[in-house]
């Protein structure tokens, strides 16, 4: 390095000198070699011959190279900011696409959980339940449905005080129970009826009883009734039940 900066100087020197008119000219032209006179005050035929045809070589090899690094170092600059300037700008454009499909992902999570909370209201058990008591005492001819006109207990009101049934609002698993108790002495007979079709029966001598647990469909009706065959028979007020609830 310090030899290229030593050729550099001797050169801007001769070109220096040649330039005050010291020596011959060489028409705006590179010289391959300079002579000037080194007494010219003393009148003394000394005269300096500079040839420097090969520095000029070796200064123009010089430059050459330099330039060549000068736009090497340029074109490698040039290129890295170019590069930065793209990788920030896909960076960008990679953040901005993520960032769209965080908000996607959490708008279709909520969406998700409402469905998920509406699903679990919807599918959860209801309460369905009731307890309905005999008001006054009756006398049942056959196949007579038994009416227990005073309600204590209707959840979901799926029983009837008016008709003495029960209608399922919802499917599922239900138990029913029945108690009774004859007038006087004498016996009651009673059945507990799903539709049509018998699932209980109760015999009371002195008080009777009867329980189900059954399926049932919404719509499905449940109902006491009196044995058929059975003739009349009275069924005593305040001491006869007719109860029910959903399971699940």
């Amino acid at each position: 390095m310090a030899d290229r900066k030593l050729i550099i100087m001797v050169y801007y020197m001769i070109f220096f000198v040649s330039s005050r008119g010291m020596g011959q000219s060489c028409d705006d032209k590179l010289c391959d070699s300079v002579h000037f006179p080194l007494l010219d005050n003393m009148n003394a035929p000394l005269v300096a011959n500079l040839d420097f045809s090969k520095f000029s070589s070796r200064l123009k090899i010089y430059i050459d190279d330099e330039i060549k690094k000068g736009i090497e170092t340029a074109v490698k600059v040039l290129v890295s900011n170019l590069t930065q300037e793209k990788l920030a700008d896909v960076i960008k454009r990679m953040d901005s696409h993520m960032e769209e499909k965080l908000k996607m992902l959490e708008a279709r999570l909520v969406n998700e959980s409402k469905i998920i909370s509406d699903n679990k209201e919807a599918v959860a058990p209801t309460d369905i339940g009731f307890h309905a008591e005999l008001s006054n005492t009756i006398t049942l001819s056959s196949t007579q449905t038994l009416n227990f006109e005073r309600v204590i207990t209707n959840i979901g009101n799926g029983y009837n005080n008016h008709t003495g049934m029960f209608t399922a609002t919802d499917n599922g698993l239900y138990f029913f129970m029945a108690s009774f108790i004859p007038e006087g002495s004498s016996r009651a007979h009673l059945e507990m009826i799903k539709n049509s079709v018998v699932i209980a029966r109760g015999r009371a001598h002195g008080s009777g009883s009867m329980q189900a647990v059954v399926k049932l469909m919404t719509g499905d009706v449940v109902r006491c009734r009196h044995w058929s065959g059975s003739g009349t028979e009275t069924v005593y007020k305040n001491f006869s039940f007719f109860s029910g609830y959903l399971i699940n």
